[in-house]
């Protein structure tokens, strides 16, 4: 799948990521790398590849986009051939590869976007109106370019704040090297941890994270690449920094990490988001993918809504049993959130609700178990 008619739209789809999550994956976890694929019924030739991780826990087997809590991209990988028959044939050939997936108990493949680096991502097909996900962001990078800026205020304003940067000693670079590299990826998982634990926000699991970091940086690629960009002084101290999965002509952003509140006036987030563009750029990505969440300052700098979705289909009883299960706690998750910040609700009827939505939460698990 690496040669130049039939390549992954995205370093997500390459046999380079794949196998790293799969050596970072605990010995114990059963994780199972299959690709599937799509034959010319004459030929036999490989028209598309959809490379899925099989897991299994409390007896559910569950079929799922590998390395889904990084990747922001879910696509298939296409032939030039598949890409030349028209639309309608192209819908069909992936619902019919879809349909072949019977080794779980349900399928769930989230970040299925409309486009992947500007081109039309055939999976969106199959994404139904009620599996909407919040949109990512993608920027072209030409786009950005000095003289094609959407907002050059913004640029000018950044650009103020990292010659203020640089007066403290703080430049930015690309980390070079695997030790310095998984070095740097330490203190971004910290800075993300500090982050979200003065914010109140769960925290993802670092170890896991962590794991794949190393995996990927010690596994060398000719395409392929993890970087690690940071805004740092001499010695060492990184005051904001990014770690980056680069393919051929894109980067995509997987973690973030900022200083604390101290640094804020002088926006490090933002001036290195600035700074990436520009190397990203200079070294011949088209496209920077930032993924979801926060939008402002995505848009900000030109990047562009990309609707995205999930595909979600059940295979067993025991699939849709747990799917409905899933569904119920999201459903009660939101509820509780509104119930504790609704001001239109007496405390009493806001606790007695939320017990009432536990139970229901409740209810649902044991009729999976």
């Amino acid at each position: 799948m690496q040669n130049p008619t039939f390549a992954p739209v995205s370093p997500f789809q390459s046999a380079w990521f794949l196998s790293a999550f799969l050596e970072a994956s605990p010995p114990d976890a059963g994780h199972k790398i299959i690709v599937h694929t799509l034959r010319d019924p004459q030929t036999l030739e490989i028209l598309v590849a959809l490379p899925v991780m099989q897991t299994r826990s409390y007896g559910v087997r569950r079929i799922q986009a590998p390395g889904s809590s990084y990747c922001d991209i879910t696509a298939p990988v296409l032939s030039e051939r598949f890409l030349a028959l028209p639309p309608a044939t192209r819908s069909q050939s992936l619902e019919r590869l879809l349909s072949q997936i019977h080794d779980g108990d349900y399928i769930r493949l989230p970040n299925v976007t409309a486009t992947v680096n500007g081109q039309p991502n055939p999976l969106f097909d199959q994404v139904s109106r009620a599996r909407q996900q919040a949109a990512q962001y993608s920027m072209y990078l030409p786009d950005s370019a000095p003289d094609r800026r959407p907002s050059r205020s913004a640029y000018k304003e950044y650009e103020g704040k990292y010659r203020k940067l640089e007066q403290k000693g703080y430049t930015f670079r690309e980390v070079e090297g695997a030790e310095p590299r998984l070095a740097a990826i330490d203190t971004l998982l910290r800075l993300r941890a500090e982050s979200f634990a003065a914010r109140g926000m769960a925290q993802p699991d670092a170890t896991a994270a962590s794991a794949l970091y190393r995996a990927l940086v010690r596994r060398p690629d000719a395409v392929n690449r993890l970087h690690v960009l940071v805004l740092a002084d001499a010695g060492g101290d990184i005051v904001a920094g990014a770690a980056l999965i680069g393919g051929k002509t894109c980067l995509n952003g997987t973690l973030l990490g900022i200083s604390g509140p101290e640094w804020r006036r002088l926006s490090p987030g933002m001036v290195l988001i600035m700074k990436i563009q520009d190397w990203a750029r200079d070294r011949g990505f088209t496209h920077l993918n930032f993924g979801a969440g926060d939008q402002s300052y995505k848009e900000k700098f030109g990047a562009h809504a990309v609707p995205a979705g999930e595909i979600v289909r059940a295979r067993t009883v025991v699939g849709r049993l747990h799917l409905y299960a899933c569904d119920l706690r999201r459903q009660v998750a939101g509820l509780g959130q509104r119930l504790r910040s609704g001001p239109g609700l007496l405390p009493g009827m806001r606790t007695t609700a939320l017990a009432a939505a536990t139970q229901v939460e409740t209810a649902g698990i044991a009729a999976l178990l």
